[in-house]
């Protein structure tokens, strides 16, 4: 009898177990949070300007609604923050089906200044045709303070600075003399006529090249 009972307690526990981790299964037109932390991808490399970073890419799970990635309906980078010369940041991008792989690429626009463009590529094979969001970890860093702009596809969407970022570009270059001020040139011009300084004008022609000819001020 008790061998009877440790049996029936045995297979019951197994069934209770099985039915934890394998959790809920969604209803139609549902899709359940899944976990992709293996498409994980990070790279180091060098700019045109000689500048090293590194950068690290990895999408953390999808699901069809963007309260179960605690979103609060918005999608683009929701969350970043730097810690010394490291960028960290978090974002979500909308896929028209859930199979859609991210990758990502890094590109040096300017003097401190960075492109990160996360880009999805649709995978072979039928799909369930419903709306999917991916949730995804990046982080980049440089040995000096940076500006990152980062893109979902073509679009960009958050622009994110270190704070010791000198963002006062070069110093303005000096006007040319011949764009000052019209008044002051005709003020000028106007002087011009009651000095008793000779004017001098220089004629160029067949004949009188290279000569100068004075004019008495009238």
């Amino acid at each position: 009898m008790k061998r009877i009972i440790l049996t029936s307690a045995l297979i019951l526990f197994v069934f209770s177990a099985s039915s934890v981790v394998g959790g809920p299964e969604p209803g139609e037109g549902e899709m359940a949070i899944t976990n992709e932390g293996s498409s994980a991808s990070g790279s180091t490399a060098v700019g045109p300007n000689g500048t090293s970073y590194s950068t690290f890419f990895s999408v953390v799970n999808r699901s069809s609604t963007l309260s179960e990635l605690g979103a609060n309906n918005m999608t683009g980078v929701i969350d970043s923050g730097f810690e010394e010369d490291k960028l960290s940041f978090t974002g979500i991008v909308e896929t028209p089906t859930p199979c859609y792989s991210l990758n990502h690429s890094v590109t040096e626009v300017g003097d401190g200044e960075y492109q990160f463009q996360v880009n999805s590529e649709e995978e072979n094979g039928t799909c369930t045709q419903v709306l999917a969001y991916h949730k995804y970890n990046a982080s980049f860093q440089t040995d000096s303070p940076s500006k990152v702009e980062v893109f979902h596809g073509n679009n960009s969407t958050e622009t994110l600075t270190h704070p010791d970022y000198d963002t006062s570009g070069p110093d303005p270059k000096p006007q040319p003399e011949n764009n000052k001020n019209p008044i002051s040139a005709f003020i000028n011009w106007f002087k011009g006529l009651f000095s008793n300084e000779p004017e001098q004008v220089t004629y160029q022609g067949d004949e009188l090249e290279g000569h100068k000819i004075e004019v008495e001020p009238k």
